[in-house]
This record gives structure tokens, C-alpha cells and sequence, in this order.
């Protein structure tokens, strides 16, 4: 049996930053700023006949990883350099003190950990003891994490020459059977587990922080160098063409853009109307007039804003679309969902269910009086946080959800 994981299975070197740019310091740059700070006549007593090198080793090693970590940060918070998540993977080598059991085989989903911050793995694949086999036999691990913390060393020797073993030296949680009896385990098998080489290619997901940064959302599939392209298409400079490939680019993901979906409209704009007395023979001007309680279905092309003599000066309206859920946790008290897992058209998100439609057939029932969907939330957030930030200081602007 193998698994299936949510994040791929990372290949960066445990040693070395992931872009060339960043300014990286390693081991042997510390040693010789060792040499370049204190006098040959000093060190050289604690290289021969020593001791005390090795804690100036050990400082240089330390040297390596701060230089290391900073140098991912580095990579990550830019743009052209960063990455998706990726989940540390290697090998580890299951072995038992006897077979006293019988044949037995450890089944993929295996929680191996590190006593050292308790950092867990999955084993990808099962592996069987047969016979009088006690191992080491060698299975494929992966974090249940994405990040840079679970990458971990294998076998080392310290500078003394003791040999150290493996960071992975724990079963957390096995799950595992007799063969061919299929018996399961009700209490762990006496298994020794340990990781002789590095665990390493783990990396937590920067390039998705700078995207929904600007409310641009990955979608399913789409690769580093896609996603990179609709980020970097963001307006560097305060034009009318600038705002309008911003607000395009934040909803690309669910197919909307302006003019489909969307509409920009500036106060001198006919679309922007605040007159009485329209009465719809004038070119260009909308018979939905402007006034204070429009009877008319909100649905419509948006009109019926208003703003002040100073503010109309220099402003613009955003109308965006009521797109559909992408991770609801609320509810609707008519929603017609069939179930949590309705997809919506335009964002192919997942859907509460409301508690109060809830039809007794359905094995699960979700919904909350006070829920929301949070990632929604955040594009309609996010848009908004870059057009602040990117339009001419003194201009308004708004945001409004079409139909409110």
C-alpha cells in the first residue's frame, strides 16, 4: 500500500539555500574568520595538542545554520526565487530484536518520530519482516508537515569521534500485522526505528503567502512559474492600466475580470450617476437613477453611489462579484447544498452545510449560527489592502460586493 500526500515530496538540499541570489555563509567562512580574529599562536594550542577547537568548530557550525536560515528567508520573500510547500523525505531503517512475533509487516501511515522536538513522519509504503529477518530494512519516510524544521541529520561522528546516531529514533504510532493471519497489533511490536542519511527537502509554502498577500489564490495544479507570472502581474506604478490589471489578476482564478463580472467605474464615468431627473434620452446615461430608496433589484448594474464634493474629484468604484464559497465553515439557512463537499461553479470551493436544511440522510451534519468563510473574506481583503496601496495618494475608491 502507498499514500497519497496532499504536499509533493521536496528535493532542496538540507545544506543549501534553494536560489543562487542570497548571500550564504558556510562552515569553512566561520573557520577562517576564526583565523583572520585571533593570533596563530592561540589557536594554533587548540588545534594540537588541544583541546578546545572544537567548540570554535561548533561556533562555525552555528554560524552555518543562522547563515543558512537567513538565506532561505532570503529566497522565499521574493518573489522570482520562492517556492511552494514541500514535505522533507528520506529513508529509515526499521529494525526488531528478534522474531519472536513472526512474520510481520509495518504498513504505510506508520508515525515515526524524532525525540528531539517531536518531529513526525509517515512511512510512504509498507514493509514486511519475513522469516528470521531482523533488518534493517528500509522504508520511505515523509513529514506531515511542510517546513524547514523537519529537516533533520542522519548518522554523524562529533569531533571527539563518538558516533551519533539519526534525529528519527522513535515509533510514535505503528500499524502493523501478522502474516498471513492479518492479526492486528493491539500494543507496538518491539521495532527500533533510525534514519542513516539526512531527511531533507522540506520547505514551508512562501510563494502561496505572497500570493494570497494580494489576493491571488493558487489554483489546483497550477505550477511555481504559472503562479509566479499572475502575482508578478501587479501594478509597479499609479495608472488607470495599473489598478485595472490588479483587480484582473485577483480574480482571474474564478474567471471574472472588468467588464465581465466586474465593473471599475470613475465619478466621471455616465455609469456613475447621481442625478434626479434623468430622463433616459440622454447618450450614455442609464435610466436607473440615482435615489435614496431604489425599489429596484440591487442585482443590477451598479449605480446609486454617492459621493461628496471633495471626494469626487479623484474616485473610483470597484463592484466586484459575490463569488461562490472557497472553505465556508458557516452556514445559510436555505442554502442549497446537498451536502459540505458542493462545489461552487466559479471557485470549485467546498460549501457548509445549513444546520437547519440538514437532510436526515446525510452521514454529517456541519453548520454554525456565527460561521464565515475566512478565505473568501481575504481576497475581498486582500483587493482591497492593494488598491490602498497601490492608487495616487488623495484618491477614494471603493469596494462594494455587487447586490449590497
Amino acid at each position: 500500500m502507498a499514500l497519497t500526500l496532499k504536499h509533493p515530496l521536496g528535493t532542496e538540499d538540507c545544506s543549501s539555500p534553494s536560489c543562487d541570489r542570497a548571500v550564504y555563509l558556510d562552515t569553512q567562512h566561520f573557520l577562517d574568520l576564526w583565523e583572520s580574529l585571533f593570533p596563530p599562536s592561540y589557536l594554533d594550542g587548540l588545534k594540537s595538542p588541544g583541546p578546545g577547537y572544537e567548540v570554535l568548530k561548533a561556533y562555525a557550525e552555528v554560524g552555518r545554520r543562522l547563515s543558512l536560515a537567513v538565506a532561505r528567508l532570503d529566497c522565499g520573500a521574493h518573489i522570482l526565487d520562492s517556492f511552494a510547500a514541500a514535505l522533507s523525505n528520506g529513508y529509515v531503517q526499521f529494525t526488531r530484536a528478534n522474531n519472536s512475533v513472526g512474520d510481520t509487516t509495518i504498513r504505510a501511515g506508520t508515525i515515526v518520530s524524532t525525540s528531539n522536538g517531536n518531529r513526525k513522519y509517515i512511512t510512504l509504503t509498507d514493509v514486511a519482516f519475513t522469516g528470521a529477518a531482523l533488518g534493517p530494512l528500509s522504508v520511505q519516510i515523509a513529514a506531515v508537515l511542510p517546513g524547514w524544521e523537519f529537516n533533520v541529520p542522519g548518522l554523524a561522528t562529533a569531533a571527539d569521534g563518538e558516533a551519533l546516531p539519526g534525529e528519527v529514533d522513535t515509533v510514535a504510532h505503528i500499524d502493523a500485522f501478522l502474516s498471513p493471519s492479518g492479526e492486528r497489533f493491539l500494543n507496538s511490536p518491539p521495532f527500533a526505528v533510525t534514519n542513516a542519511l539526512p531527511i531533507c527537502g522540506g520547505r514551508p509554502p512562501m510563494l502561496d503567502g505572497l500570493g494570497l498577500d494580494r489576493g491571488i489564490i493558487r489554483s489546483d495544479g497550477e505550477t511555481d512559474d504559472l503562479y509566479k507570472n499572475r502575482i508578478r502581474q501587479l501594478p509597479d506604478t499609479v495608472s488607470p492600466f495599473n489598478l485595472r490589471r490588479a483587480i484582473n489578476a485577483a480574480f482571474a482564478l474564478y474567471g471574472y475580470s472588468i467588464g465581465a463580472g466586474i465593473d471599475l467605474i470613475e465619478t466621471w464615468n455616465p455609469a456613475y450617476q447621481t442625478a434626479f431627473d434623468v430622463t433616459g434620452t440622454i447618450p450614455l446615461v442609464n435610466t436607473n437613477l440615482f435615489c435614496y430608496d431604489d425599489p429596484r433589484d440591487p442585482s443590477l448594474l451598479f449605480f446609486n453611489r454617492w459621493y461628496g464634493e471633495e471626494d469626487f474629484r479623484g474616485a473610483f468604484i470597484v463592484a466586484v462579484p459575490n463569488i461562490g464559497a472557497i472553505a465556508d465553515c458557516g452556514m445559510a439557512f436555505d442554502d442549497t447544498a446537498t451536502g459540505p463537499t458542493a462545489i461552487s461553479p466559479d471557485t470549485g470551493g467546498v460549501r457548509a452545510i445549513s444546520a437547519y436544511d440538514v437532510p436526515s440522510t446525510l452521514s454529517i451534519h456541519q453548520g454554525g449560527y456565527d460561521g464565515f468563510d475566512l478565505v473568501k473574506v481575504g481576497v475581498y481583503k486582500g483587493l482591497y489592502d492593494l488598491l490602498d496601496r497601490i492608487k495616487a495618494g488623495g484618491v477614494f475608491f471603493a469596494v462594494e460586493l455587487r447586490g449590497e
